[in-house]
């Protein structure tokens, strides 16, 4: 269907722009980060160090080194690591640690509420009704954190309001420490992480290609993804592994183990600090950001 609006609402454009794509380079790029993250995902599965995932993560390995000298070598790599501008690098460093630490959050989210309170593990949210709005609470957010971010860059530029959504989640992230247990600071810290996820998805792309030619925003919008997805899977990960090294021996809630609350806590401070830490780049954007009239 949204292909479908595409096709059918948005006009082609007259410019016609001549170039080729980069096939090699996109396989081992594609393959490269495809193999070294199926190695974080199921290694603690199959064993770290087991001969199929030492030959996995040493042909990840490989395609990656092989993709940077490619895009050295050619003239028009799928992406140019050649021309990446401060802005753009510094960019790519705030969405890969904010990107990670709103996606774990979420995650984190959906597994306190299948804990009842009654357990007696130091934690939980509920079931129900309540528990449904907790879950949509996120949506909520996202949606108007990205209409948010949108209009606050027609005036300011994306810089500041890439900086207000790792602001907000930073916030909402730590408060999450009490809403483990209060279900109304769990809906709230919720909606503010959604309203964090939309500014920095909206205001990621529009600040990385802002700063590139025509030519060249589709690939960065492209990096742009690459770098949520990758930030996304890694963090989301580690904080899996946290609360499976802190799994509570023979207790489950919903048919699933649950964590002891240190395990919790842990998991919650982890994304906090990720998220101050996005906020240094982003800083350094916004001080480094060109005057726009308001």
């Amino acid at each position: 269907a949204a292909a479908l609006s595409v096709r059918c609402a948005i006009p082609e454009s007259p410019v016609r722009g001549t170039g080729r794509i980069d096939v090699g380079g996109a396989l081992l790029l594609g393959g490269g980060l495809g193999a070294v993250l199926a190695y974080v995902s199921v290694g603690a599965h199959l064993g770290w160090m087991s001969a199929g995932m030492i030959a996995l993560l040493a042909a990840g390995s490989a395609a990656l080194a092989g993709w940077a000298l490619l895009a050295l070598r050619v003239d028009e790599p799928i992406v140019d690591i050649r021309a990446l501008r401060r802005p753009v690098l510094l960019t790519l460093l705030a969405l890969v640690l904010a990107a990670g630490s709103f996606r774990s959050m979420l995650q984190l989210t959906s597994l306190i509420a299948q804990v009842p309170p009654d357990l007696g593990v130091g934690y939980g949210l509920g079931d129900g009704e309540a528990i449904a709005v907790l879950l949509a609470a996120p949506n909520l957010g996202i949606a108007v954190g990205g209409v948010c971010a949108g209009w606050l860059a027609g005036r300011f530029g994306p810089a500041p309001p890439l900086l207000g959504g790792i602001a907000i989640g930073t916030v909402a992230t730590f408060a999450m420490l009490a809403g483990v247990t209060l279900l109304p600071v769990a809906v709230a810290c919720g909606a503010l992480v959604g309203v964090a996820a939309g500014a920095i998805g909206a205001s990621g792309y529009n600040l990385a290609t802002s700063v590139e030619t025509s030519e060249r925003q589709g690939t960065t919008a492209g990096l742009v993804s690459v770098v949520l997805a990758l930030g996304s899977v890694v963090v989301s990960f580690a904080g899996g592994e946290v609360m499976r090294a802190t799994r509570i021996p023979g207790t489950f809630a919903g048919g699933a183990p649950v964590s002891t609350v240190t395990g919790v806590y842990v998991y919650v401070t982890m994304a906090g600090v990720l998220f101050a830490v996005a906020a240094v780049p982003a800083i350094m954007l916004v001080r480094n950001r060109p005057a726009t009239a308001s």
